[in-house]
């Protein structure tokens, strides 16, 4: 019997709905050793898709614009990372722009296809993809690695712990953190386990459901996924819990539970924009776990390209990478999606290559792009006079603030705030906010830039 593999495709076009099932749905494919079938579910609205509870896909396809509106393809990629962490996202859209690549790897999507891809691969780069994803490289290639171990053996050391009860895990998006979550799951099967995701509670009803978490996990552990998007209440709330193991100010003490932290954001920026609690950050730093990002992994690069080669392409075939393309390799910081990015990318030049050689030509635009705007910007440096008599240290702010959206928007041709976020530290609401708090004069620069109407 093949094994099945359920797509849910949204998409507002009939044509591209019907064409794909048709393509998808017609016959099997054969891939690793392994015979496949697909099977697709459509939806022509993005609130049908959202609505649907009884779906359980293992690839999501998502168009970008509905409608003319590309804010319902943010709001579906965001909402399918949510909802269904274990499936493989896929942007499917014949918008495939390099600024718009980049945004929606930054949110997290696993691959990207332009809709006027050549049909006659299809179903198998989509099985190399799920196959990619669904395997989960990272922990092949981790497992080899030296400081992967290091991290393994601290996590087991943490867990025997009588004096630990509280430990922190950060790293960028696509570092391994959840592969090095699965390897603390595997050593405390004999206590109780739960995992609370702020991500995906509402705010009205986060502290409600932390309580009830930490109840729950009374003498085991509770892992709390994305602690960045905690709000306020709740984080006084854990505060307490974590010092006096009172759930309330009058209450009484309940059992204690282990508590594991988990984020890719930088929460020290945070608690500078009031939207983290500092003495909570302290008491969850104490004992930290970092998971370090591609770049700093650059002596290992060749071995884990190598092994993402390996695990997702057939075995009868060998590839070959040049030296022009794995030096652009070291070069790139891989901000975006580290490990993760780094598979969309060998993907992307494992369906576009030819004689089985992957060389610098067939690198995705973006990243070859990033690294000639780093060469020129190297050599245009900016200079800013800057008159400590005569202006505000706000004054400054400002103008360093305009400067740096500014040379965003000309180097990577964003056309939107939004847009620029991907550049950025920025949340979204955090960057309109302070472009909200500019001086008239100092909005209308970036509005003349962007040609929108920024109130």
């Amino acid at each position: 019997m093949p094994e099945i593999i359920n797509i849910s495709y949204v998409d507002d076009v009939e044509f591209y709905l019907d064409a794909i099932k048709v393509l998808l749905e017609q016959k099997h494919v054969d891939f690793k050793d392994k015979t496949y079938c697909f099977k697709v579910k459509q939806y022509s609205d993005a609130k049908a898709f959202m609505h649907d509870i009884n779906q359980a896909p293992n690839i999501i396809m998502l168009d970008i614009l509905f409608k003319g509106d590309r804010e319902i393809g943010h709001t579906l990629a965001n909402y399918s990372k949510q909802q269904f962490p274990e499936a493989v996202i896929i942007m499917y859209s014949q918008l495939s722009d390099e600024n718009i690549i980049k945004e929606y790897i930054s949110l997290g999507v696993n691959y990207f296809i332009a809709k006027n891809t050549p049909v006659q691969n299809f179903s198998l780069s989509l099985l190399q993809c799920y196959y990619a994803y669904k395997q989960d490289i990272t922990v092949k290639e981790l497992k080899n690695n030296k400081h992967f171990k290091e991290i393994e053996a601290k996590i087991k050391k943490i867990i025997k712990s009588d004096i630990i009860d509280i430990f922190h895990v950060y790293g960028e998006p696509g570092t391994g953190k959840e592969q090095i979550i699965d390897v603390f799951k595997k050593n405390v099967k004999k206590v109780k386990f739960i995992r609370f995701n702020c991500a995906l509670v509402e705010s009205e009803s986060m502290l409600g459901k932390l309580r009830d978490s930490l109840i729950a996990s009374q003498g085991g552990w509770l892992l709390i996924d994305e602690i960045d998007s905690m709000n306020i209440e709740a984080q006084a709330l854990l505060l307490r819990y974590i010092d006096t193991a009172k759930l309330d100010s009058n209450g009484t003490k309940v059992i204690k539970t282990k508590i594991v932290t988990v984020t890719n954001k930088n929460l020290k920026k945070y608690v500078e924009d009031n939207l983290f609690n500092n003495d909570l950050l302290q008491r969850i730093s104490i004992f930290s776990i970092y998971v370090p990002p591609l770049r700093e992994r650059n002596d290992e690069l060749s071995q884990i390209i190598e092994s993402i080669i390996e695990d997702i392409t057939h075995s009868d075939k060998r590839y070959r990478i040049t030296s022009e393309a794995l030096q652009i390799f070291h070069k790139y910081d891989w901000r975006l999606g580290n490990i993760r990015e780094l598979k969309n990318c060998i993907l992307s030049m494992l369906e576009n290559c030819e004689n089985n050689l992957l060389d610098e030509s067939i690198i995705p635009k973006y990243i070859r792009n990033s690294l000639n705007d780093e060469k020129n910007s190297s050599l245009n440096e900016v200079t800013l006079n800057i008159d400590l008599n005569k202006e505000s240290y706000r004054e400054i702010e400002d103008n360093l603030f305009v400067l740096f959206i500014k040379k965003i928007i000309r180097e990577n041709k964003v056309k939107s705030l939004r847009g620029v976020v991907p550049y950025t530290d920025f949340k979204r609401s955090t960057l309109i906010n302070r472009v909200d708090k500019l001086p008239p004069e100092k909005k209308k620069q970036i509005r003349d830039l962007l040609k929108i109407k920024i109130k």
